[in-house]
């Protein structure tokens, strides 16, 4: 009657498990089984935001693509078992290579793909691909066999938010396939006024 607080009653529920369940689930979705890195989806969807950020600011960015060199073998000799350390392994040593803004994902298989915002010229980028290359020629250890590996990687430079997500991403993977072309373990940059991929 004097307006005073005198009590309340209501019915609590720890919903603790409903939300760490959704929370894995998410990150399922959105995240590769194996090696814990960024998917294919949430890779596509990092790539679209960091586009739309470099076109306001008038900032560089890169894609690289990468793949593997000489990994069926290793599945076809060791097993999976094998294959899917060297990927794991792999990943780990990535995430080493990079400042802890860059994004690096898992599309599938034995291919990888790294979002380097704020770049300042491809001089910067081909630092972290030799980091990459050098990487991934550490045998990885399995069973008393040493499992070797190369990388072949594909750049391409973003002035600016120049082109579509795909758009990048195609050219990065034409560049990386010149990369194989070259004789593996090695990076191409792709040259966005010529239309083909050049050596860094």
């Amino acid at each position: 009657a004097h307006g005073g607080f005198s009590g309340y009653r209501g019915v609590g529920r720890d919903i603790t498990r409903e939300k760490l369940a959704e929370e894995r689930i998410q990150h399922l979705a959105t995240h590769d089984g194996l090696t814990g890195l960024a998917n294919r989806v949430l890779f596509h969807e990092m790539l679209g935001l960091a586009v739309r950020s470099a076109r306001r600011n008038d900032r560089k960015l890169a894609v690289l693509f990468i793949d593997l060199d000489h990994f069926k073998a290793i599945n076809d000799t060791l097993g999976h078992d094998a294959g899917d350390l060297v990927l794991k392994e792999f990943a780990s040593r990535l995430n080493q290579c990079l400042r802890g803004t860059d994004v690096v994902a898992r599309l599938g298989g034995d291919e990888f793909v790294v979002l380097i915002q704020d770049v300042g010229d491809a001089d910067q980028v081909a630092v972290v691909a030799h980091k990459i290359l050098a990487a991934a020629s550490e045998p990885v250890p399995f069973n008393g066999h040493a499992c070797c590996v190369s990388a072949s990687i594909g750049i391409c430079m973003v002035s600016a938010g120049a082109w579509d997500e795909q758009s990048i991403l195609k050219n990065a993977d034409r560049a990386m396939y010149a990369a194989k072309e070259k004789g593996k373990n090695n990076f191409q940059f792709f040259d966005g006024l010529a239309g083909v991929p050049t050596t860094g």
